[in-house]
């Protein structure tokens, strides 16, 4: 399926939107989020991507929406180990409780940057040299081998 540039150019709109929103308040006001304040905007989150859901199968279809939360699904369960990254750089570097939500936002924009940069360059690399893939294989291979030994 070929999506159009207009709908790429909203939906990254939307979300550079979103997030800039989470900046200015995060930057406006600095503190130690309470266990509500961070459930609430966890709860918004998720609402917002569960909604976007609808968008896809209202406009692509079902298929497409099942294969976009499964992948949502997916991240989010993978985002989990992020957490205790994150709290062991705030550890180590003794960020201030009440700088830990911004320094988060500010990594969470730098990890999803970081994301983009090298899944575009990954696929043009794998697109132009399709061995590359064989050896991206093994290197997972070994890693996997590594971590259970």
């Amino acid at each position: 399926m070929q999506i159009e540039l207009w709908v790429w150019v909203v939906t990254i709109g939307v979300l550079c939107s979103i997030l800039a929103v989470d900046f200015f308040f995060q930057a406006r006001n600095p503190h130690e989020p309470t266990v509500k304040e961070s459930a609430i905007q966890i709860a918004m989150y998720v609402t917002l991507a569960l909604l976007f859901t609808f968008v896809i199968g209202g406009v692509w279809g079902s298929q497409y929406a099942a294969e976009y939360i499964a992948g949502w699904v997916t991240e989010y369960s993978l985002s989990v180990d992020n957490i205790f990254v994150f709290l062991i750089i705030f550890t180590q570097f003794a960020v201030p409780k009440k700088l830990r939500s911004e320094a988060l936002l500010i990594g969470i924009a730098i990890a999803l940057a970081l994301r983009l940069i090298f899944i575009v360059l990954g696929a043009a690399f794998i697109e132009a040299f399709s061995w590359a893939f064989y050896i991206f294989g093994a290197f997972l291979v070994y890693t996997a081998i590594k971590l259970v030994l």
